[in-house]
């Protein structure tokens, strides 16, 4: 029952109001719109992308950090040997010095002149060879020790002789990251 002039209540309450559609005044539930979705997926693309780049940045700096951690641990090493040599007299350079028994093989450890670690094959007291350089880091870091080798990607460290009784230990994960060795005077320098 209506009076006149007045529109009967279910009328009113599916009258379409402002800036609602006909569909869904009419009691029809409609999705989103083409341009909402796109809005959606361009906000999610670009957090994506935030998120990424800074997950990336993480990576770089735990690589930073993981080399910057060996190459101290490397550095205790060396002084190990060193504290030996001079507690042993400084008796100058010492053909199989200390004995090593490592993962990769046994043998023992000679140092140079100055007292230095030099190589591990018995059968020079001075750094010479992308082996000598092997034979250093096996005998300074020894056991739970990230790999070694000098051919290029079969380990986690690429070991390199660079001349003059010098070594330099490429990380593989990231090539540009290293640390170099001087057994002239047992220096570690590691330059992120």
């Amino acid at each position: 029952m209506t009076e006149p002039g007045n529109v009967p209540i279910t009328a009113r309450l599916r009258a379409p109001r402002a800036g609602r559609s006909r569909q869904a005044a009419l009691g029809e539930v409609s999705g989103f719109s083409i341009l909402e979705l796109v809005i959606v997926v361009v906000i999610i693309g670009l957090l994506s992308a935030t998120a990424l780049a800074r997950f990336v940045d993480r990576i770089g700096d735990a690589h930073n950090a993981a080399v910057a951690g060996t190459s101290s641990a490397f550095r205790s090493g060396v002084s190990l040997v060193h504290i030996k040599w001079i507690g042993e007299g400084s008796p100058g350079a010492v053909v199989d010095f200390l004995p090593i028994t490592s993962k990769t093989g046994n043998g023992a450890l000679s140092v140079n002149a100055n007292g230095w670690p030099a190589d591990m094959r018995g059968s020079s007291s001075t750094l010479n060879s992308a082996t000598g350089c092997e034979d250093v880091w096996i005998a300074v870091l020894n056991v739970g020790a990230p790999s070694v080798s000098k051919v290029l990607g079969s380990a986690d460290y690429q070991a390199i002789y660079s001349g003059s009784n010098r070594c330099e230990y490429q990380f593989q994960a990231e090539p540009q990251l290293s640390f170099g060795f001087d057994s002239n005077t047992g220096s570690v320098s590691f330059d992120p």
